[in-house]
């Protein structure tokens, strides 16, 4: 079926509005104003130690660079700061937005590497890359400030390799984004290998050689101050081969992880996800392989590079970005054992950059009318899958945010705080944000009186510990938001009702459960400083809420 450009435009630019507007509503419905798990140390803890009036500017230079595991998260603890000296005051709600910023301004740097075709506009690509990246299912970093590092890691290192590309005589902004892409999370320095690829397929060795030294330079500083000590090593020639297998199948799954949709199907989508990343090399190898007299093609085309097209050559190193981060990031990531890793969902925004990028590029040599229609099918049942999939666990991330809040107000520690992160963690975590409560830089929210009066507060339930992850397990069934549920006569902690289903007209408004829900996990830190038994039934307790 042939549509006219016009109708073509009208429909994608429908589409990017749509979908950029549905997912902005859904920020603003369940974006929390509450620290979730690494805001303790890049949030509480840095703005905690930044604002001591007694230190010296030298030591808090050293506190705003300092370490975030093998990160430097300059850029999140300038967002932080920024909000705080703004504000005088930490709002999560405010540096989510700021997070997202970024995720909306990505398609932006595609628009000139877009194809241009006489029936499919760049608009039709463009509408297609929006719906691959403007979905919930990489839903820690859209809601929560998660954002601020891994959106900005991945718009500041496409920035300057953009810059490089298509803005060649801004070499020392490009210089500037690639610091700033590298200030985010270790994965921004993959900019600097990328700089330097992109400048000697231009021919520009001189400047190569500038940004080689910039690159020396800044990564002598990364690596070299303030060290963390070199891990013991067991084995070394078994743990070799063994981290080499599972380089080889952690790159491809994370390459295509957004075919890995987590809990649902187990194992099983991680290895589809795999499966679909072995796939896609086989071919890639199959079609370099057979092409005749190769060796005199590749010395063909390095010695024709200047005249690769700039959309092409942006394309190329956004897909080798993704490619090098997987790969540092399996050297990190994986366990000691045999495929034995997982995607975190906040790494599937690079596999959504990735597979949008590769289908870019088969659509400059391939593309027309009709497959671009396939291309939206398929991708729109993708945008409509990850949506089913993954709102329950974004309701679910939400609920538990603000019931946990009001147990702070008033208990004074966080009860569904993880507790595999261990006691240590745990009982920081409580201490920072007193100390935040105590400078009336965060304030927790209770619940409203109405969501706590239609709260539900059940009979004795089954409590036990679940020792795979270090939780006290409350399993109960509710009809209501919330459960009130008493651990002694005078304390009583409000729990999420968790969604064990997905139907999308909870999605939009407070929904009434009937069905069973699955366990709760209460951090066993809180149940010990309590004094309460690892397992047993709570006390009963009557109106023991206000």
């Amino acid at each position: 079926m042939l549509f006219s450009n016009h109708f073509i435009k009208a429909i994608s630019w429908f589409i990017i509005i749509a979908s950029g507007t549905l997912l902005l509503y859904f920020v603003a419905k369940y974006a929390s104003n509450v620290p979730y798990y690494d805001d303790f140390l890049w949030g509480f803890q840095f703005i905690n130690q930044i604002s001591d009036q007694n230190l010296g500017f030298t030591k808090k230079l050293s506190i705003l660079f300092s370490r975030h595991n093998e990160h430097r998260i300059v850029w999140s603890h300038l967002v932080f700061w920024l909000n705080y000296a703004l504000t005088g005051q930490l709002h999560f709600q405010w540096l989510i937005w700021v997070g997202n910023v970024a995720l909306f301004a990505l398609p932006v740097l595609f628009w000139k590497a877009l194809p241009s075709q006489k029936n499919v506009p760049k608009v039709a690509w463009l509408a297609i890359l929006a719906l691959l990246l403007w979905q919930p299912q990489a839903y820690h970093n859209i809601f929560t400030t998660y954002g601020l590092a891994n959106h900005y890691a991945l718009l500041f290192t496409l920035a300057s390799v953009y810059t490089l590309v298509f803005l060649p005589s801004f070499f020392v902004l490009s210089l500037i984004l690639a610091v700033l892409a590298s200030l985010c999370t270790g994965g921004g320095l993959v900019a600097w290998p990328l700089g330097i690829s992109v400048l000697l397929w231009q021919g520009k060795s001189k400047i190569t050689l500038g940004w080689l030294a910039a690159m020396i330079c800044f990564l002598a500083f990364h690596l070299l101050i303030d060290a963390p000590p070199p891990a013991n090593t067991v084995n070394v020639p078994a743990s070799l081969w063994l981290k080499a297998a599972n380089v080889v199948l952690y790159v491809p799954t994370y390459c295509f992880a957004l075919f890995e949709f987590g809990q649902y199907g187990g194992g099983i989508t991680k290895m589809v996800a795999t499966t679909v990343g072995f796939l896609f090399a086989g071919g890639v190898l199959f079609q370099t392989l057979k092409q005749p007299n190769l060796a005199s093609q590749v010395r063909l085309i390095w010695k024709n590079r200047r005249t690769v097209e700039p959309g092409h050559l942006f394309l190329w190193h956004v897909v080798g970005f993704v490619l090098l981060t997987a790969f540092l990031a399996s050297l990190k990531r994986t366990n000691p054992h045999l495929y034995d890793f997982g995607i975190p969902d906040h790494y599937r925004t690079n596999s959504q950059v990735f597979v949008g990028t590769v289908g870019l590029l088969l659509a400059h040599r391939f593309g027309h009318l009709g497959r671009w229609q396939l291309a939206l099918v398929a991708v729109m049942s993708f945008w409509t899958v990850s949506y089913y999939l993954t709102m329950s666990r974004l309701v679910n991330l939400s609920r538990q945010l603000r019931a946990d809040a009001h147990n702070f107000a008033t208990v004074g520690s966080w009860a569904l705080f993880p507790s595999h992160v261990g006691g240590a963690y745990y009982h920081s975590a409580n201490r920072y944000t007193n100390i935040m409560i105590g400078k009336k830089i965060f304030v927790p929210q209770k619940l409203a009186p109405t969501l706590l009066k239609n709260a539900t507060t059940p009979a004795p339930s089954r409590v036990y510990f679940d020792s795979i992850s270090q939780s006290i397990a409350l399993v109960y069934a509710s009809n209501s938001d919330f459960v009130l549920y008493p651990v002694n006569r005078s304390q009583l902690l409000v729990l999420p009702l968790l969604h064990t289903f997905n139907l999308p007209k909870y999605w939009f408004k407070t929904p009434t459960f009937t069905r069973s829900t699955r366990q709760v996990k209460v951090n066993r830190w809180f149940w010990a400083a309590q004094g309460l038994p690892l397992n047993g039934n709570p006390t009963r307790v009557v109106n023991a809420v206000e």
